[in-house]
């Protein structure tokens, strides 16, 4: 085939087509309905937007398949069956409205105005829950109740003028439309917020909290104190551990938003058991958050101060073995009056001391007294660098001058169990291992 017959045949098949396409547009009827355009009026109690443009889309599309490319005389005469049709909608997928006037204006481009009657009741009242998804603690809910009220002050005239009875479709539309999820979650970061919205007489926004990223897997719990016996510690660690469930499940970047609000809870409940009330108890928690968190509790009495312990001196010259106990009570000022006494079971002997305490701060203890039983004076000052870690200085320890002042550093590796290393800056360094009981 040459060039020449090659441009011939697509000339004339490009001519048929456009004759086939002038065909076609005389063929059509040119008063066919081109357009359709909606609009939706209320007799009272106009409903947020985003349900106006719900109902004025659905109307709309009716609307369109019923009569688009229709000529105008075939329009007109359906505009009976649109008007029963249109009322169905509102009986049937639109609930909460009665069809109160349609107005069809058939041409080219046909308008369709819809008056509509809302049905009583509205909703009266509005509340919000959070419901926390993944075995989050549930007091949760109290401790975010200005979070959760914040929520229900600015949607609180959300469903003024929705009709309950439309519920079935609105709720979906306001969840979608209406609610800034994305400033709800700025307010629990870490979770993931679903809303589930019921509408009533007395609505309710449901949120459910589902924790993304890493979370808190599981809590272990310290517990240290300069003024109370470890046996009376160990109850209170059991309600320690109970309460630390409360950060267990919850996301790490909100733990960390909420790290005061969980301490001053903690230290709260903590305080306010039978135990903390009857000693007296201050607690300050330390909380380090990872995957597994610890939490330390740091107990003092500003009323009361014992211990007893045994205690093993190792790689001393004269080795020694005793139990000592220590009660007292303070006064005012955190001046403390105190007894202490020291049992050697071998051989056996005991001695009895009486003296004064000054706690001025929780890094530093002084004291002054006298052993009755080897009538020694006795003067020795703590200083806490930690709650794991104190250094001491003692004068007065026994009657040889060559060993009558002491230094120690104390390790505290367990609430039951520390050890020293200590010097008496003349002939020894030694270690004492000692069970804190």
């Amino acid at each position: 085939m040459t060039k020449t017959t090659r441009s011939l045949i697509l000339m004339l098949a490009a001519g048929l087509c456009l004759c086939a396409a002038a065909v076609r547009a005389a063929a059509a009827p040119v008063d066919s309905v081109s357009k359709v355009s909606v609009s939706v009026s209320f007799t009272s109690n106009t409903p947020p937007e985003p349900m106006i443009e719900k109902i004025r889309f659905s109307v709309e599309q009716v609307g369109i398949k019923a009569l688009e490319g229709k000529s105008v005389q075939e329009a007109e005469q359906l505009t009976g069956e649109l008007r029963d049709l249109m009322g169905k909608i509102f009986n049937q997928v639109l609930g909460g409205y009665l069809v109160s006037n349609i107005d069809i204006a058939i041409g080219v481009e046909t308008s369709i105005g819809v008056l509509l009657e809302p049905i009583p009741p509205f909703a009266e009242t509005f509340d919000v829950t959070l419901e926390l998804a993944g075995g989050t603690h549930t007091r949760w809910n109290e401790l975010m109740a200005a979070e959760r009220d914040a929520i229900k002050s600015r949607y609180s005239g959300l469903l003024k003028d929705v009709p309950v009875l439309s519920a079935r479709w609105s709720a979906k539309v306001i969840e979608e439309s209406m609610l800034d999820i994305a400033q709800i979650e700025a307010l629990f970061p870490g979770f993931r917020i679903t809303p589930s919205l019921d509408i009533g007489r007395n609505a309710v926004l449901h949120l459910i909290l589902t924790p993304m990223g890493e979370t808190v897997r599981m809590v272990n719990v310290k517990i240290r104190s300069a003024t109370i016996p470890s046996l009376t510690l160990e109850r209170l660690k059991y309600e320690a551990a109970a309460r630390a469930d409360l950060i267990v499940g919850l996301p790490l970047v909100f733990a960390e938003s909420r790290r005061d609000i969980i301490s001053a809870e903690i230290a709260s409940h903590l305080e306010g058991t039978h135990l903390a009330q009857v000693l007296r108890l201050g607690i300050t928690p330390r909380l380090t958050l990872s995957s597994r968190a610890r939490l330390v509790l740091l107990v003092e009495s500003n009323r009361y101060s014992g211990f007893l312990r045994a205690k093993i001196n190792v790689g001393k010259n004269r080795g020694d073995t005793d139990v000592e106990a220590h009660a007292g009570v303070f006064l005012f000022n955190n001046v403390e009056v105190f007894t202490e006494f020291n049992f050697d079971p071998g051989p056996i002997s005991l001695e009895s001391n009486f003296g004064v305490g000054w706690r001025p701060s929780k890094f530093f203890y002084a004291a002054a007294g006298r052993n009755f039983t080897e009538g020694i004076n006795r003067i020795w000052l703590d200083g806490y660098l930690s709650e794991d870690v104190i250094i001491s200085w003692e004068k007065g320890v026994s009657q040889d001058k060559k060993r009558d002042i002491e230094g120690s550093v104390k390790f505290k590796a367990h609430e039951f169990f520390s050890f020293d290393i200590v010097s008496d800056f003349n002939t020894d360094v030694w270690v004492r291992f000692n069970a804190n009981l």
